[in-house]
């Protein structure tokens, strides 16, 4: 699980920020469109062993929607 998920904007897309899950050696980053779209429906977009990660894919004028998952449970 996932906690204090922190979402920033910046100059050239979005950072996300989050406290580390017990046990994970990894995180997958998803994107969406929708705030209840399934995550099967959103787009991985990363996946990283840090505690941030940095989408600068994202056009500002889209609005978006994310989901960290830990890997490694």
């Amino acid at each position: 699980v996932i906690k204090e998920l922190e979402i920033e904007k910046q100059d050239q897309g979005i950072r996300l920020t989050w406290q580390p899950s017990f046990g994970a050696t990894s995180y997958k980053i998803y994107r969406g469109t929708m705030p209840d779209q399934e995550i099967n429906e959103m787009v991985l977009i990363g996946q990283t062993t840090a505690l941030s990660f940095s989408d600068n894919t994202i056009n500002n004028l889209d609005r978006s929607f994310y989901i960290v998952v830990a890997v490694g449970h």
